[in-house]
């Protein structure tokens, strides 16, 4: 079960990525916009105030995760992501957080790091400090 869990979100994340690269860059010819449901497991704050801390508590005693990057999601702040690893094990996953809950979006197995070629381009996006 976790393992189908993993592989499922691994593939959201996927889809997820390319859809981000989408909302900054020029989309190539044919592109559509849409919104695609994935499975997620959320713990409320109806259930733990400080749910974040009480999810994370949880991955890493059974998964040794730490969290080796976040960002906001929204311009207001209001919803987090965090990246969460253990290069040891090669598991990794997405958390999704908000002051109403926080969810693992996206789970896998098979952690890859690649490091950006020094000639690799800015982007233009990245000139415009309002973006």
């Amino acid at each position: 079960m976790k393992k189908i869990l993993l592989i499922n979100l691994v593939a959201c994340l996927f889809v997820g990525a390319l859809w981000s690269i989408k909302s900054f860059a020029g989309p190539p010819e044919g592109m559509e916009r849409q919104m695609i449901q994935f499975p997620a497991v959320c713990l409320p704050a109806t259930v733990a105030k400080n749910h974040f801390a009480v999810l994370m508590d949880a991955l890493i005693k059974d998964y040794g995760v730490h969290i080796s990057m976040t960002f906001s999601a929204t311009r207001d702040q209001s919803k987090w992501v965090a990246i969460i690893e253990n290069p040891h094990s090669g598991l990794v996953g997405v958390l999704m957080t908000s002051n109403d809950q926080t969810c693992i979006a996206f789970s896998g197995e098979d952690r890859k790091v690649f490091i950006r070629p020094p000639d690799h381009p800015i982007g233009e996006m990245n000139e415009d400090t309002e973006t």
